[in-house]
């Protein structure tokens, strides 16, 4: 099978570790080992790495100065996308086309219509808005909805990350039988146990030690977790919280940390590379993921293959992913006293957390390893994708 894919939400001096490049590159890397040729449509810069073995990349440079500059607007996306649309165009007849994003998904199936086209829809905005939990200005929600209706009228398939997105999809307009359900995957062998996480990160073993990962906006709910940890704090003295990350609600949340008097057991880490990310989830006894509106959670995997206790939002998809009190903890993201109850079991009980985090280590690598992911696309849904088309059809059918 002859496969293309678009890689256009990538820092392009670090394809393959950056926005939603390390899907597209292991996806490619399991195709080519199931036999499949693989192209890549990528916005790299010249001197980036490229992704190994047999992946052929057609590269798109970045854009120019005054597009990027409308990052925020979500103008780039729209460019990069229509930039790679026309590259699909010189790849000799792929029998379909991959997009990690519903935005350069649709925006390909709409300029390129005769190739089929399946999309990832990672996130659905009218989702966000109905939650309360739109973190993005008026510009880019409009674009996000523009691109739900081009990828809703053009794509050949589209894959939700859990089964809520599934629905949140179908209301957007989408037919259901052009609709399917495929978590994302994690790289089970990268992220696993690292005994030694606290000593290279400084954090003395009497710590307990409470991890939230992912971007400071609205929907992730963090100034509820920081409310959450200072209503522990007085009981626990040796409680610490770690953030890594960074968003438009940085200055606030430090702001409110001071106002609650817990800035000194929170650490603001910043972005940090997966190794160090890595580690973070190894040290920490508990991963929060407080979320108003979270269609998976990639954040939840790895955690979760690290061997780390993880309590999440019972909103959207990490209860595709967790079975509550068997390999995790399932809380109503704006219930106080549930995820303090949560947060002192998980860390007064270390046998019942030992045996939770294992459980949750077993089920990702049962079910979300890249290797089973692709297979689920490989073996199941481009081959009823490329023989509805033929058939002259345009959904799936029961």
């Amino acid at each position: 099978m002859h496969i293309a894919m678009l890689d256009v939400m990538v820092e392009p001096a670090r394809p393959g570790a950056s926005g939603l490049s390390d899907s597209v590159w292991h996806m490619a890397r399991e195709l080519t080992h199931l036999g499949d040729h693989v192209a890549i449509v990528g916005v790299y810069r010249s001197h980036a790495p490229l992704p190994p073995g047999h992946v052929r990349v057609y590269r798109l440079d970045p854009p120019a100065r005054a597009v990027a500059l409308m990052e925020g607007l979500g103008f780039t996306i729209v460019h990069s996308s229509v930039r790679a649309a026309r590259k699909l165009l010189q790849i000799p007849s792929p029998d379909i086309v991959f997009a990690p994003d519903f935005v350069s998904g649709g925006i390909a199936a709409f300029l390129a219509p005769r190739l089929p086209v399946v999309c990832t829809a990672q996130g659905n905005i009218y989702e966000r808005i109905a939650t309360n939990s739109n973190p993005f200005g008026w510009p880019r929600t409009q674009v996000y909805k523009l691109a739900t209706h081009l990828a809703v009228k053009h794509c050949a398939h589209i894959v939700a990350i859990s089964e809520a997105m599934g629905d949140w999809w179908i209301r957007s307009g989408s037919p259901p039988d052009r609709i399917s359900v495929i978590q994302r995957g994690t790289d089970v062998t990268f992220f696993r146990r690292e005994p030694a996480a606290r000593k290279r990160l400084g954090i003395e073993e009497s710590v307990e030690l409470v991890l939230f990962a992912g971007r400071f906006s609205a929907e992730k709910n963090v100034f509820f977790l920081l409310r959450a940890i200072a209503g522990l704090a007085p009981r626990r003295p040796a409680l610490r919280l770690h953030l890594c990350g960074a968003g438009p609600d940085e200055d606030g949340l430090r702001s409110l940390a001071q106002t609650l008097g817990i800035e000194s057991i929170v650490t603001f880490a910043g972005w940090v590379n997966h190794e160090k990310l890595r580690d973070y989830y190894s040290a920490a006894d508990v991963f929060v993921l407080p979320s108003t509106s979270e269609p998976l959670g990639r954040v939840v995997l790895e955690a979760m293959a690290c061997g780390t206790l993880v309590i999440a939002t019972d909103r959207g998809g990490p209860s595709d992913v967790i079975t509550h009190e068997k390999n995790g903890l399932l809380l109503p993201p704006r219930d106080v006293e549930a995820w303090w109850a949560a947060i002192a079991r998980a860390l007064d009980h270390p046998l019942w957390r030992v045996e939770q985090a294992a459980a949750g280590r077993a089920a990702v690598v049962a079910k979300f390893s890249w290797p089973t992911v692709a297979r689920k696309f490989r073996e199941d849904l481009f081959p009823r994708v490329i023989e509805t088309r033929e058939g002259g059809g345009h959904g799936l059918g029961a």
